[in-house]
């Protein structure tokens, strides 16, 4: 059941206008607000697009890019911090 003053997970709805103006999609200004999965996001920019809203739907795809880049950076840390574990297991 849902909190009165809470906003629900990100879906796919009719309201994205309301959803991109309030920046409840926006991960640069909350970017740990963002509940959508960077699936939904596409989706909805692709729906932007076919609407004729292109400046709305490029702000969607630069949000994804930086989710998506903060993923990876995430994963290659990891991977070197793992890498050097070992190394420092094997030394000893």
């Amino acid at each position: 059941m849902l909190k009165e003053n809470v906003i629900p997970h990100l879906l796919i709805t009719d309201d994205q206008k309301w959803q991109f103006k309030t920046g409840v999609g926006s991960a640069r200004q909350r970017r740990n607000r963002v509940k959508g999965s960077i699936r939904e996001l596409e989706l909805m920019a692709a729906s932007l697009r076919r609407g004729g809203e292109n400046r709305a739907a490029d702000e969607l795809d630069g949000d994804i890019m930086a989710m998506l880049e903060k993923k990876i950076c995430r994963k290659i840390v990891n991977r070197s911090r793992k890498e050097q574990k070992m190394l420092h297991m094997g030394s000893a």
